[in-house]
């Protein structure tokens, strides 16, 4: 609404010295001081709103930079939605409680042990055919206890602590030493030439080695030797043939009866 002028171009005044502005209708109206002020205040009220909206819409703009290069913001804010109904659950404990936790990490355990257990027994009986292969068949076949009374399941359950085997070889042992040849030396001794050193260092020897030819012929023996009841199922296993070989030398165990 502009404001009405003389003719000389300077502004209208009323009677009370005020501006006078005019509408498109050509009603005039005084312009005072309250009239002013009220422009005035309704003109920084608007200059201070848009100020305040552009601020807002700076924030929202900032907020928003992440989701620059993202095709589908709906299905993100969805699945966004999804994610913390699923975290909500987990607070809640719906969907796994603190005690099936404690069957779960159970249930882990005893399955892990079952399956070290299995694996422990495999290399348990993988290492016994193993030793039977190495050293059972050639305590059976070994020439060195051709010179002994002792059978070679006897002979094995007295020597066979002896024998131990690295990387795939048989290898003698006199306490914690390895037993090297004298007929090769600087190589392992061979199986009988380490069972013959092994028992020249058996402290009871003599009551082990078969008589000299021309010699008495008498086997070795505590004495003689009265079977009774006694047979050969009585013995519980080589450990106990041995004992007895030991102390009633073997012809006493050759002349047990079966039973």
């Amino acid at each position: 609404m502009p404001f009405k002028r003389n003719e000389d171009g300077a502004l209208a005044l009323d009677e009370s010295n005020n501006p006078i502005r005019v509408d498109a209708d050509g009603k005039e109206y005084p312009f005072g001081d309250e009239a002013l002020d009220a422009t005035l205040h309704n003109l920084t009220k608007a200059n201070s709103e848009a100020a305040e909206r552009k601020r807002k819409l700076r924030e929202v703009e900032s907020q928003l930079k992440h989701l620059e290069g993202i095709e589908d913001p709906e299905k993100y804010f969805r699945d966004a939605n999804k994610a913390l109904e699923t975290v909500k659950n987990l607070d809640d404990k719906k969907l796994v409680e603190a005690g099936e936790v404690e069957n779960l990490k159970k249930s882990i355990s005893e399955s892990y042990e079952k399956k070290l257990k299995e694996a422990q027994d495999e290399i348990q009986a993988k290492d016994a055919e193993l030793y039977t292969e190495k050293v059972s068949s050639r305590f059976a076949k070994s020439q060195a206890l051709e010179r002994t009374v002792l059978t070679p399941d006897i002979a094995e359950a007295y020597f066979g602590k002896h024998f131990k085997i690295e990387d795939g070889q048989v290898v003698g042992y006199l306490g914690d030493e390895k037993i090297y040849s004298k007929e090769n030396p600087g190589q392992y001794a061979g199986f009988d030439e380490a069972l013959s050193m092994v028992i020249e260092q058996y402290p009871m020897k003599d009551k082990i080695m078969r008589a000299n030819p021309g010699g008495s012929g008498t086997p070795p023996s505590g004495g003689s030797f009265s079977s009774g009841t006694k047979t050969k199922k009585d013995f519980r296993g080589a450990k106990d043939k041995a004992a007895f070989i030991k102390e009633h030398g073997q012809e006493a165990f050759m002349n047990l009866p079966n039973g």
